[in-house]
């Protein structure tokens, strides 16, 4: 657990907030509740209008060549997640700071 813990933070995570400027992604931990033990990712945008430049459309995750070509560029290191884990589908809510 500490080695993909290690990768997602140190290596997975700058390298996508390098692919998508303006983004910075932090992992989550459980501490109490429901959740306890369990792991998520919050991702902050710096405006819905960069949110908007790489995912225009609401549940359409490659529907830009922007976000296309960075999954090209990210391929190895989503390979390399592949190795710690089989994800699941992914539940997401976009919130907005008020």
């Amino acid at each position: 657990m500490n080695q993909f813990l290690d990768f997602w933070i140190n290596k997975y995570n700058p390298e996508f907030e390098k692919c998508y400027p303006g983004l910075k992604i932090f992992v989550l931990s459980g501490d109490r509740g429901e959740k306890k033990n369990q792991f998520g990712e919050l991702w902050y945008f710096e405006s819905l209008k960069v949110r908007d430049k790489y995912w225009p459309i609401e549940g359409d995750t490659t529907s830009t060549d922007f976000d296309k070509a960075a999954a090209k560029k990210l391929k190895p290191l989503n390979d390399e997640w592949d190795k710690f884990l089989l994800a699941g589908p992914s539940v997401y809510t976009d919130w907005v700071i008020k």
